[in-house]
Protein backbone atom coordinates (compact mmCIF):
# COMPACT_ATOMS: atom_id res chain seq x y z
CA UNK A 1 0.00 0.00 0.00
CA UNK A 2 2.85 2.42 0.81
CA UNK A 3 4.37 1.61 -2.58
CA UNK A 4 1.16 2.58 -4.43
CA UNK A 5 0.87 5.93 -2.60
CA UNK A 6 4.59 6.56 -3.09
CA UNK A 7 4.37 5.88 -6.82
CA UNK A 8 1.24 8.04 -7.10
CA UNK A 9 2.99 10.89 -5.27
CA UNK A 10 6.03 10.70 -7.55
CA UNK A 11 3.82 10.70 -10.68
CA UNK A 12 1.79 13.64 -9.36
CA UNK A 13 4.98 15.58 -8.57
CA UNK A 14 6.48 14.91 -12.00
CA UNK A 15 3.30 15.80 -13.88
CA UNK A 16 2.69 19.14 -12.12
CA UNK A 17 5.53 21.11 -13.78
CA UNK A 18 4.64 19.64 -17.16
CA UNK A 19 1.03 20.87 -16.98
CA UNK A 20 2.11 24.37 -15.88
CA UNK A 21 4.78 24.55 -18.60
CA UNK A 22 2.38 23.44 -21.33
CA UNK A 23 -0.18 26.09 -20.28
CA UNK A 24 2.47 28.77 -20.78
CA UNK A 25 3.18 27.67 -24.34
CA UNK A 26 -0.24 28.30 -25.85
CA UNK A 27 -1.71 31.57 -27.00
CA UNK A 28 -5.10 30.24 -25.93
CA UNK A 29 -4.00 30.50 -22.29
CA UNK A 30 -3.85 34.31 -22.71
CA UNK A 31 -7.33 34.75 -24.19
CA UNK A 32 -8.52 36.35 -20.91
CA UNK A 33 -6.55 39.49 -21.83
CA UNK A 34 -8.84 40.13 -24.83
CA UNK A 35 -10.90 43.31 -24.43
CA UNK A 36 -10.78 47.04 -23.77
CA UNK A 37 -9.23 48.13 -20.48
CA UNK A 38 -9.19 51.57 -18.86
CA UNK A 39 -7.25 53.06 -15.93
CA UNK A 40 -8.06 56.61 -14.87
CA UNK A 41 -6.94 58.68 -11.90
CA UNK A 42 -6.51 62.40 -11.15
CA UNK A 43 -3.29 62.67 -13.19
CA UNK A 44 -3.70 60.34 -16.14
CA UNK A 45 -5.88 58.17 -18.31
CA UNK A 46 -4.39 54.94 -19.67
CA UNK A 47 -6.09 52.44 -21.95
CA UNK A 48 -5.14 49.08 -23.41
CA UNK A 49 -7.11 47.36 -26.12
CA UNK A 50 -6.43 43.71 -26.98
CA UNK A 51 -7.95 41.69 -29.81
CA UNK A 52 -7.61 38.07 -30.83
CA UNK A 53 -6.01 37.31 -34.21
CA UNK A 54 -7.24 33.90 -35.38
CA UNK A 55 -4.92 31.56 -37.22
CA UNK A 56 -5.72 30.70 -40.83
CA UNK A 57 -3.66 27.52 -40.70
CA UNK A 58 -4.68 25.87 -37.44
CA UNK A 59 -7.40 26.09 -34.82
CA UNK A 60 -6.89 28.64 -32.11
CA UNK A 61 -5.23 31.99 -31.65
CA UNK A 62 -2.33 33.16 -33.78
CA UNK A 63 -1.65 36.30 -31.73
CA UNK A 64 -3.09 39.00 -29.54
CA UNK A 65 -2.88 42.43 -31.13
CA UNK A 66 -3.20 45.54 -29.04
CA UNK A 67 -2.61 49.18 -28.53
CA UNK A 68 -1.95 51.26 -25.48
CA UNK A 69 -2.69 54.95 -25.05
CA UNK A 70 -1.57 57.35 -22.33
CA UNK A 71 -3.09 60.76 -21.69
CA UNK A 72 -1.61 63.15 -19.11
CA UNK A 73 -4.17 65.45 -17.54
CA UNK A 74 -1.39 67.72 -16.23
CA UNK A 75 0.05 68.84 -19.56
CA UNK A 76 -2.62 67.57 -21.95
CA UNK A 77 -0.10 65.29 -23.71
CA UNK A 78 -0.79 61.96 -25.41
CA UNK A 79 1.37 59.00 -26.35
CA UNK A 80 0.73 55.51 -27.62
CA UNK A 81 2.21 52.14 -28.28
CA UNK A 82 1.54 49.21 -30.55
CA UNK A 83 1.44 45.84 -28.77
CA UNK A 84 1.58 42.20 -29.87
CA UNK A 85 1.71 38.90 -28.05
CA UNK A 86 2.90 36.15 -30.37
CA UNK A 87 4.13 32.57 -30.29
CA UNK A 88 7.47 31.83 -31.96
CA UNK A 89 9.33 28.52 -31.89
CA UNK A 90 7.29 27.22 -28.96
CA UNK A 91 7.73 30.35 -26.82
CA UNK A 92 5.49 33.37 -26.27
CA UNK A 93 6.68 36.95 -26.61
CA UNK A 94 5.18 40.35 -25.81
CA UNK A 95 6.30 43.06 -28.26
CA UNK A 96 5.92 46.77 -27.50
CA UNK A 97 6.63 49.45 -30.11
CA UNK A 98 6.64 53.07 -29.01
CA UNK A 99 7.39 55.99 -31.32
CA UNK A 100 10.63 56.85 -29.50
CA UNK A 101 12.14 53.43 -30.31
CA UNK A 102 13.23 52.40 -33.79
CA UNK A 103 12.31 48.74 -33.15
CA UNK A 104 9.82 46.89 -30.94
CA UNK A 105 11.09 45.74 -27.55
CA UNK A 106 10.54 42.00 -26.88
CA UNK A 107 9.62 40.47 -23.53
CA UNK A 108 9.55 36.70 -23.11
CA UNK A 109 6.71 35.00 -21.22
CA UNK A 110 8.46 33.73 -18.08
CA UNK A 111 5.49 32.72 -15.94
CA UNK A 112 1.78 32.25 -16.37
CA UNK A 113 -1.31 30.96 -14.64
CA UNK A 114 -5.02 30.67 -15.38
CA UNK A 115 -5.41 34.47 -15.24
CA UNK A 116 -1.92 35.89 -14.98
CA UNK A 117 1.15 36.36 -17.15
CA UNK A 118 4.65 37.71 -16.51
CA UNK A 119 6.89 38.87 -19.35
CA UNK A 120 10.56 39.69 -18.86
CA UNK A 121 13.57 41.16 -20.62
CA UNK A 122 16.69 41.57 -18.44
CA UNK A 123 18.56 43.33 -21.26
CA UNK A 124 16.11 46.23 -21.55
CA UNK A 125 16.72 49.38 -19.47
CA UNK A 126 13.15 49.84 -18.21
CA UNK A 127 10.97 47.97 -17.77
CA UNK A 128 12.40 44.50 -17.22
CA UNK A 129 9.08 43.00 -16.11
CA UNK A 130 5.49 43.38 -17.22
CA UNK A 131 2.98 41.43 -15.13
CA UNK A 132 -0.72 41.11 -15.96
CA UNK A 133 -3.13 39.68 -13.36
CA UNK A 134 -6.90 39.42 -13.83
CA UNK A 135 -8.83 39.30 -10.55
CA UNK A 136 -11.96 37.24 -9.96
CA UNK A 137 -14.04 40.43 -10.12
CA UNK A 138 -12.66 41.42 -13.54
CA UNK A 139 -10.03 44.00 -12.59
CA UNK A 140 -6.79 43.83 -14.56
CA UNK A 141 -3.70 44.74 -12.52
CA UNK A 142 -0.63 45.59 -14.60
CA UNK A 143 2.75 45.93 -12.90
CA UNK A 144 5.56 47.53 -14.91
CA UNK A 145 8.97 47.45 -13.23
CA UNK A 146 12.65 46.62 -13.13
CA UNK A 147 14.66 43.88 -11.45
CA UNK A 148 15.37 46.12 -8.43
CA UNK A 149 11.72 46.49 -7.42
CA UNK A 150 11.23 49.94 -8.93
CA UNK A 151 8.04 50.29 -10.89
CA UNK A 152 4.37 51.11 -10.84
CA UNK A 153 1.01 49.38 -10.84
CA UNK A 154 -2.03 50.32 -12.91
CA UNK A 155 -5.49 48.94 -12.20
CA UNK A 156 -7.66 48.60 -15.32
CA UNK A 157 -11.41 48.11 -15.55
CA UNK A 158 -13.08 46.40 -18.50
CA UNK A 159 -14.77 48.68 -21.01
CA UNK A 160 -17.38 47.88 -23.63
CA UNK A 161 -15.99 47.42 -27.12
CA UNK A 162 -16.54 50.54 -29.23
Amino acid sequence: MKYVFGLFGVLLFLSAPISVASECKTMESLRWLNGNWLHEDSEKKVSEEWGVVKSLYKDGILALEGKGEFYSKKDDSKSGESLRIIEMSGEIFYLAKISENKFPVPFKLIDCSKNGAVFGNDEHDFPNLIRYTLSEIGILDVYVGDNDGNGFMLQFHSQERL
